[in-house]
């Protein structure tokens, strides 16, 4: 009884930890000066923060209120969906900070992202495994937790679930990843450069939590995945620490392309 209470104690804490420090971000990210094409990044990082803000509510209702198997299921597939979202927002933005498309208008933004043949590529990866995550059949057992006085479903994982993991974990591990140190290479600003290599650094947890969350999910401790990203979060926070810190990457691309054009007339 005592050693059911302790675990419950924890696993509510790191996830309240988990929604306070994404809540925090998604604060600083709200009060950013953005103009032009940042406004799209700062909508895509925002819009990731809270899929996983939903994320951790699910291991709350499903820790506290147990599921049934059917609501298992669907919370399950949920869960999948919403970390592939995840991917999809961050492979956006880093695609967006690298390609610096001149237009603000957002149809001319996300169509500037769609002609580069790389994040088409990897978009549709994610596409397909959404409809695999909808489409192949998924099956739950009950399962006693020695620490806890319920039992609780958790899935059972098939080889066409692990090639899909595995799959959406290599994709949103390199893509993303890869951009963001790109684009850390194109700006001569030290201090942006440092602050993309903490966006790539950042990406590799949080792909690495995406892909343990469902192996966290079968034991009784699904919370622990929350270890991974907080300090992945922490480290946005602190890039993001100044109101202008996200509008800086359009600034110091505007200041680059004026000396360019000075550089040329004299």
């Amino acid at each position: 009884m005592r050693l059911a209470l302790i675990v419950d104690f924890v696993a509510l804490l790191i996830s309240l930890v988990s929604v306070v420090v994404t809540g925090v971000l998604v604060g600083v990210l709200g009060l950013q000066q953005a103009y032009g094409y940042i406004k799209a990044v700062k909508r895509l990082f925002i819009e990731a923060l809270v899929a996983f803000i939903v994320i951790d509510v699910i291991f709350l209702v499903r820790r506290f209120s147990p599921l049934d198997e059917a609501t298992t299921i669907i919370a399950l597939r949920l869960m999948y969906s919403l970390t592939l979202f995840t991917a999809a927002t961050m492979g956006s933005a880093a695609t967006i900070i690298y390609r610096r498309p001149k237009s603000s208008i957002w149809r001319d933004i996300y169509g500037d992202a769609v002609r580069f043949l790389p994040f088409v590529s990897y978009t549709s990866i994610l596409f397909i495994l959404f409809i695999l995550g909808w489409a192949l059949p998924l099956n739950v057992a009950l399962r006693s937790c020695p620490a806890s006085q319920v039992g609780v479903y958790v899935p059972i994982l098939e080889s066409q679930h692990i090639a899909a993991l595995s799959i959406s974990f290599v994709a949103f591990l390199i893509y993303p990843t890869s951009i963001f140190l790109l684009a850390s290479y194109a700006v001569k600003n030290v201090s942006l450069s440092r602050d993309l290599r903490m966006f790539a650094a950042s990406v590799i947890g949080i792909a690495l939590s995406n892909y343990l969350q469902v192996f966290f999910l079968i034991g009784c401790f699904a919370e622990a995945v929350d270890l991974t990203r907080i300090p992945c979060f922490i480290t946005l926070t602190y890039v993001f620490r100044r109101t202008t810190a996200l509008q800086s990457f359009r600034d110091v691309e505007i200041r680059e392309y004026i000396q360019q054009l000075r550089r040329r007339k004299l």
